[in-house]
């Protein structure tokens, strides 16, 4: 949590936009250590500083802006209207639209390698589990006894991992998806992982509150065969 919430800061930052931290109601009830690091690696935004009007609100190749800066340097002005990438308000121009919303898509779709977190335990396993946030504790307590089972766990979730679901999916037979809901997640981490080669993506889904336990999964690896 402690390295997410960083993590989220600098992300917000560096690209301009809002990053999430999904948290899970149940770390607010648990105990343990917290080791914070001397030396915590923080990104500072980019300012706008002082430009020509005519190159203020030019778009670099990053696709991410430099911050203005209330009170110094050009005119800052804030708008949820759709907009120019000059600061012409178009509402009502579809072209405009278009362009304003692929740009700020864009600057986090091309940052994947950049943004996307995750770890693997036994990669090449016949049986993969994926799962993320408090719903991997109990795969990630299978996957530590039982040399079958690999785990991905995904530390982010957009855009969603797809270069370690494809990875794991080319070197397993079967997939398992494990979440606190009724599969949000599985379907795009299904669709990857078919079109990667794997021959079959299972669903284990609990809700109301409870997390998968590690008897909830082995049961579900017993009915695919796994264990």
């Amino acid at each position: 949590m402690f390295d997410l919430t960083v993590a989220c800061f600098n992300y917000s930052e560096k690209y301009r936009v809002p990053a999430f931290l999904l948290s899970d109601a149940e770390v607010g009830h648990m105990r343990g250590l917290l080791n914070v690091p001397d030396k915590i690696h923080t990104v500072d935004r980019k300012e706008m500083g002082l430009k020509r009007p005519d190159e203020a609100y030019d778009v670099p190749d990053d696709l991410v802006r430099p911050f203005p800066v209330f009170g110094k340097g050009n005119k800052a002005m804030i708008t949820g209207m759709t907009h120019t990438d000059k600061w012409k308000i178009e509402p009502e121009d579809p072209k405009a639209h278009q362009e304003l919303v692929t740009r700020i898509n864009d600057k986090v779709l091309k940052n994947r390698k950049d943004i996307n977190k995750w770890e693997t335990t036994a990669p090449g396993s016949k049986t993969m589990i994926v799962s993320y946030g408090v719903s991997a504790l109990g795969p990630k307590e299978i996957a530590a006894t039982d040399d079958r089972i690999g785990l991905l766990r995904l530390k982010s979730i957009w855009p969603l991992p797809e270069e370690p679901i494809a990875e794991a999916a080319r070197e397993c037979e079967q997939m398992l998806v494990c979440e606190m809901n009724l599969g949000q997640m599985y379907y795009p981490i299904k669709r990857v992982a078919l079109e990667a080669g794997c021959k079959k993506v299972e669903l284990l889904a609990k809700i109301g509150g409870e997390p998968p336990t590690p008897s909830d999964v082995r049961h579900k690896l017993r009915e695919m065969g796994a264990i």
